[in-house]
């Protein structure tokens, strides 16, 4: 698997909290013994992080698929051969 196109900026939000967001393009081959192949598709990635404490306390994930295609992806034979 790979990721490309990855951006990653701080946010400053309201009553002190900052967020963390990274947008990206992920692809590649699961390491499952079908081998199955992920065609491209992008993402964001949000952490919202605490001012007191500095850890995060909230994330969210948003991809440009479906969860149906993501699990239909997952399960569809790709190549058999090892690299």
């Amino acid at each position: 698997s790979q990721l490309d196109n990855v951006h990653v900026r701080v946010v400053a939000a309201g009553s002190g909290r900052a967020t963390i967001e990274a947008t990206y393009v992920a692809s590649g081959e699961l390491k499952l013994p079908w081998r199955p192949k992920i065609s491209p598709w992008s993402g964001k990635i949000s952490y919202d992080v605490s001012p007191v404490t500095g850890l995060v306390v909230a994330q969210t994930d948003v991809w440009n698929i479906t969860r149906f295609d993501a699990i239909r992806q997952t399960f569809t034979p790709g190549s058999t051969s090892r690299r």
